[in-house]
This record gives structure tokens, sequence and C-alpha cells, in this order.
């Protein structure tokens, strides 16, 4: 019988699966219960405010100024009302989200000044895309010429300050102000983070704080406010560094600037022109031919009989130079005078 190896990725992803299933089960179970008892004995109201610990599905921990913790449990699909408000910068703006913002636009669909406000919204009964008119009571829109607009679509497209919205009633353009302002308004309480503030609305007391517990409270009403030190953010691509310009650096350098690879080949190259002279010089160096041996040896001993034989020198002289002669060489002027005689 052969065992399974342990695999840590697959043990953590099937805790965080438990954990995120007990979260739920536990959050579905506190809002049945909390919802049970309010039937048979309406709890106390609460309605307080405190900076984000720790947040789930559904839930947060707050703690309050006093130092007081709770857990608020706000289920959305019950219906409990949740408000996310807070800032974000121009770069988080994303094709999909659904934007309103007022305008002058023209007949095109173009605006006749860049947008300085924008806000993120969500559809409902309030807010719904189209374009509605500006006017005061009682007055018509304007048939031709620039006309002021509540705008509210679809986000297709924000490029190099370019926007374009998609509507019911036809796509707008305009361009964004780079400080334009840009505000969220929407349900979704993923966006909140640490220390943002979460403001109770309304809600009911079911545990008070005791020690280190924290109280439980039922909120079904809960507006988010974003820091506004810490605007949301999207993601920017990194301008890719700028290449240089090594002629200036190469012509001023020279070898200096050579990389390893370069000097080693010229190293290289350098010793294989030695070894080149080397080899040449050595073909030079050659001793002579064993006939120049003989010549000189036969040259040689001459030379000595000369020496012994005074009336020998001058046919020595003559061997002498007839041998300097086949080789090449210059006879001095000794030698020629000799040659003579």
């Amino acid at each position: 019988m052969q065992l399974r190896s342990w695999n840590p990725a697959r043990i953590a992803g099937g805790l965080m699966k438990l954990r995120h299933g007990l979260q739920a089960v536990w959050l579905a179970t506190l809002c049945l219960c909390l919802e049970a008892a309010a039937q048979q004995q309406e709890p106390p109201r609460y309605t307080g405010q405190g900076k984000i610990q720790d947040l789930g599905d559904g839930w947060a921990k707050i703690v309050d100024a006093a130092g007081h913790a709770y857990l608020v449990a706000f289920d959305v699909q019950r219906g409990y009302q949740v408000q996310v408000v807070g800032r974000a910068d121009v770069s988080y703006l994303t094709p999909g989200m659904l934007v309103r913002f007022t305008a002058e636009l023209n007949e095109k669909g173009v605006a006749e000044e860049p947008v300085k406000r924008l806000s993120i919204v969500e559809q409902s009964e309030v807010v719904r895309p189209g374009l509605q008119a500006q006017v005061a009571i009682g007055e018509e829109p304007k048939k031709r010429g620039p006309q002021t607009y509540v705008v509210v679509g679809q986000l297709r497209s924000a490029r190099r300050g370019q926007i374009t919205v998609a509507t019911p009633d036809g796509a707008v353009k305009a361009k964004l102000d780079p400080e334009a302002e840009v505000e969220i308004d929407v349900s979704d309480y993923r966006l909140a983070r640490k220390d943002d503030t979460l403001a109770v609305e309304l809600g009911y007391l079911f545990a008070p704080p005791q020690g280190e517990q924290a109280g439980q409270v039922l909120a079904q009403r809960v507006v988010i406010e974003l820091d506004p030190e810490q605007p949301l953010t999207g993601k920017t691509k990194k301008s890719r560094p700028a290449k240089k310009d090594r002629s200036a650096e190469k012509a001023e350098g020279g070898d200096q600037d050579k990389s390893p690879k370069s000097k080693d080949r010229g190293r290289q190259g350098k010793q294989k022109e030695g070894e080149a002279e080397a080899s040449q010089g050595g073909e030079q160096d050659k001793p002579p031919a064993p006939e120049a041996n003989k010549a000189d040896q036969g040259g040689a001993s001459g030379k000595d009989a000369a020496a012994e034989d005074p009336g020998n020198q001058d046919a020595a002289k003559q061997d002498t130079t007839k041998q300097d002669a086949a080789r090449g060489a210059k006879p001095s002027s000794r030698q020629r005078q000799a040659g003579k005689v």
C-alpha cells in the first residue's frame, strides 16, 4: 500500500475553504439566533462607530473610541443596507464601472470642458443609466446647442485623459481633468480596509462587551467611510528606464569601456600573434644544414692547419672567403686582399 505524499498547498487550500465555510455557517446561525431573539424580546438599539480591525464575509470587528470591541454582523443577502463612501485616484477608474458626472455636451455627445468631478455608483431605483437634462422647473431642454446633462453610464475606456461612457441615449466622450475628484458610493464592503471607519446607523445590541470578549451587534444599516488620507488607487504600468547613449562613452573611454569578454578576446589575439612571431623566429634560428656544418668544420680545420703551418695561411684565407661567399656573407677587406693574392 502506497501512502500519498503531503501537499502543503492542497492542505492550506482545504483549510481556507473550511474556514470560509465555518464563517458562513457561523454568520447564518448568528443572524438566525439574533432574529429569533429579536422576535421574542426586542433588544436595545445600538448606534455607534469604530475603526475596523478585522473583516470577513458579512461581518466586521470594530473598536470604538473607548476601546470597546464589537463584532458587527450585516447580512447583505437578507436586505441589510451597506454603503461604502470615500475617494479614489484617477488611476482607479476601470472599464465596466458605472459612473456619474455632470457635463455640458454638444450635439455629438462630446463634453465642452474637462470633467473635474466624477462618482463611481451602483444602479438602483434612484440611479439609472441615461442622460438627464438639467433645466429649471417649467423650462424645456434646448433643441440645439450645448446642454448640461447628468450622465450615468458604463465606463468603456479611460486612457490618456480621455473617457468614453456608454448610455442608453448614446455614447459620451469627455476629457478628464488630471486632478479630478473621484468619489465612491457603492455597497461593496470588500473595499474596506483596516482602520477605515464603520458606523452602525441602525442595529441591535445582543451582548455587550465584557473584558476581552467583544460585544455582538446585528446591524441593519452600515456606512463604511474609507480613510480620506489613503484614496483607492489602481494598477499603474511601470515606466521603462531610458536607454543609455553609449556612443559618447565609447569615444571617451576607448578600451576602458570594453566588456570582459571583449578584453579576453583581445588578450587571446595578442597571445596568438606572439606565438606566430615566436614560431617565425624559431624557423630563422634553426641550425644550418649538415653540409654547411661540414664546410664550417672544414674551414675551422683549415684555419687550424694554417695557424700551425704559416705556409698554408693564404690557402686557408681563400677557403674561408669562398665559404663565406657560399653562405651569402660579405667578405672583409683583408679576405678580399687575400683572395686577390
